[in-house]
């Protein structure tokens, strides 16, 4: 946390806490508190443009709905979708049993829910250290179950494409 920069910063302010923790004991810092939000928040018209075009995609997309005759028969291509991908998946994984282990095992089963990751969150999730998220992240690459999204070196964004271009068909 960059102490001098929240400390001047106009949307709120660093207050003192202070406490114990049971790994590292005492300890004193800041916490940055931000200034309450407004009651009233003042949007351009940009901004209320795009609001009404994505309210008018959901009104048209709940209209549609209702003329379906049963809207689970959409579930059905997904969940087929969704085992394939598994399938490819364990057949990758068989490979080499040794790499697909423990976390990884489990990050890569997580990938179906939630199919975008970084190396802190992954590291954050699976509580260990941000080498280890990535090479975990660096192997589900190499089995191309994984791809780098952002096309950056840092801040990086990673995707299981195949269960995210289930998600764009949807």
């Amino acid at each position: 946390m960059d102490i001098e920069k929240l400390g001047s910063s106009p949307i709120g302010k660093l207050v003192p806490i202070h406490g114990r923790d049971a790994r590292h004991g005492e300890f004193a810092y800041f916490a940055f508190l931000p200034q309450p939000l407004p009651s009233d928040i003042v949007l351009d018209s940009r901004t209320w443009t795009c609001a009404c075009e994505a309210s008018t995609a959901l009104g048209k997309l709940d209209q549609a709905c209702v003329h379906l005759p049963n809207p689970r028969l959409l579930i059905h291509p997904a969940l087929w979708s969704e085992a394939s991908i598994l399938e490819r998946w364990r057949v990758r994984r068989t490979l080499d049993v040794k790499r697909w282990t423990g976390m990884i095992g489990r990050l890569l089963e997580d990938l179906n829910e939630w199919p975008v990751t970084t190396i802190a969150d992954t590291a954050s999730r699976y509580n260990v250290s941000p080498m280890n998220a990535t090479r975990m992240i660096i192997h589900l690459i190499e089995a191309k179950i994984l791809e780098e999204m952002t096309g950056r070196t840092y801040a990086r964004v990673f995707g299981a494409t195949d269960v995210i271009e289930i998600v764009d068909r949807i």
